[in-house]
């Protein structure tokens, strides 16, 4: 029973297509549009969305927006939830 308890939450879970997943390089992604430094708040102005999906989906921009860098980021980076300040 627990076997198939275990197949059943596995069989559950979101998975990518082998198609969707060859696509996700063509996706929009968050990106630094310039240098921004520890401590510095993230703006509209500052952020942008990019292709390629290297980093954070563009739905999750207001995870990002008002919060504060948790590290240098470069210009042309791809933004990722651990760059926010808890």
């Amino acid at each position: 029973m627990t076997r198939a308890v275990r197949n059943i939450w596995a069989a559950m879970q979101p998975r990518p297509a082998a198609s969707e997943a060859a696509q996700r390089p063509l996706r929009r992604s968050l990106f630094a549009v310039e240098d921004i430094k520890a401590g510095t708040m993230f703006s509209k102005e500052n952020i942008r969305t990019i292709r390629p999906g290297h980093g954070a989906p563009p739905a999750s921009i207001d995870r990002f927006i008002g919060k504060l860098a948790a590290r240098n980021i470069a210009r042309g980076e791809p933004l990722q939830f651990g760059m926010i300040k808890p």
